[in-house]
């Protein structure tokens, strides 16, 4: 265990050093320039804008991005999703006596009307952090850390 929380240190000071170091500068120059030059209006460069501080107020979801040619793989990858997920709750409910099944539920309602992105599971990756005894959010840290660094 304590090499794990070395390498999680020794990877987060690297990732904290190579933004401060190298891609704050450019930002502030890309900023500058942008300023500047006046890229939006000369050259119709799109930007950020107003980038919005705190939580948005909750509103109903924009149903009308919905397109009636996408229908059938909507339903088909929610219904895939909803059952993996249903599943993983039903089966770490017994084991452990979770009640995932009302988290999730509370998650994807609310989440819906705060524009978050519907929580979705793996079977694999929580069957094998269960096997291997993992019971908190570092071990998907750092199980989804050496899944990105496999790629």
């Amino acid at each position: 265990p304590i090499f794990v929380t070395l390498g999680i240190a020794a990877f987060a000071v690297v990732i904290l050093y190579v933004t401060k170091e190298f891609v704050n500068p450019r930002v502030t120059l890309g900023t500058v320039i942008s300023y500047a030059f006046d890229l939006k209006k000369n050259y119709n460069v799109k930007i950020v804008g107003t980038i919005p501080t705190g939580i948005p107020p909750p509103e109903f979801p924009d149903l009308s991005v919905l397109q009636p040619s996408m229908a059938v793989e909507i339903i088909t990858v929610a219904i895939i999703a909803f059952s993996v997920c249903v599943s993983l709750a039903k089966i770490f409910g017994k084991k452990y006596n979770y009640e995932e099944l009302i988290a999730y539920g509370i998650c994807n309602t609310v989440g819906a009307f705060f524009h978050c992105w519907p929580a979705g599971s793996s079977l694999s990756r929580s069957a094998v952090q269960d096997s291997m005894g993992g019971k908190t959010q570092v071990a998907a840290l750092v199980s989804s850390t050496l899944l990105l660094c496999s790629c």
